[in-house]
């Protein structure tokens, strides 16, 4: 990665800004302040829960850490149960900017992304949203709804300033 500016909303590292979000400078994926790394997909992966449903599948319901960058989210946890879900909160206030869901995530429950620090989202087989999972994530610009979405919570997408109409 080339050097780039990266505002997240998480985090004890950078430099806070006047909105009270926090500027990385990055260089191949590392904050140049403070060396954190910010960009690792696979470390990020490494720090998801899985909680089981007890039928052979599972739902991410949050981190062990903050998370920063790109998260791809895998279709089976580390005991082999598929994920289906992505849990209240799980991601509340995190640092990732971008995340991959397998087609086996038909559900996002509230507030699964609010606060945290999306800038493109693709929710190609998600048929259920719950209430404000994507409450005040300001840097998001693009969302992709899947054409299977048969239920969307209330104010799913409360307080976006960047959307484009259409």
């Amino acid at each position: 990665l080339a050097n780039w500016q990266k505002y997240i909303n998480a985090g004890a590292y950078g430099d806070e800004k006047a909105d009270g979000r926090l500027s990385y400078e990055l260089a191949n994926g590392m904050c140049v302040k403070c060396g954190k790394d910010v960009g690792s997909a696979k470390k990020n992966a490494e720090l998801i829960i899985y909680t089981s449903n007890g039928d052979g599948t599972c739902t991410i319901t949050g981190t062990r850490g903050t998370v920063y960058g790109n998260v791809v989210i895998p279709g089976k946890s580390p005991k082999g149960e598929t994920v289906v879900k992505i849990g209240n909160t799980a991601f509340y206030n995190s640092g990732l900017t971008s995340i991959t869901l397998p087609d086996s995530v038909k559900v996002i429950e509230g507030g699964a992304f609010a606060l945290s620090g999306l800038t493109s989202i693709d929710l190609g087989a998600v048929t259920e949203i719950g209430n404000f999972a994507f409450m005040e994530c300001r840097r998001l610009t693009e969302v992709k709804l899947s054409d299977n979405l048969k239920k969307i919570g209330n104010q799913v997408f409360m307080q976006y300033r960047r959307l484009p109409d259409g």
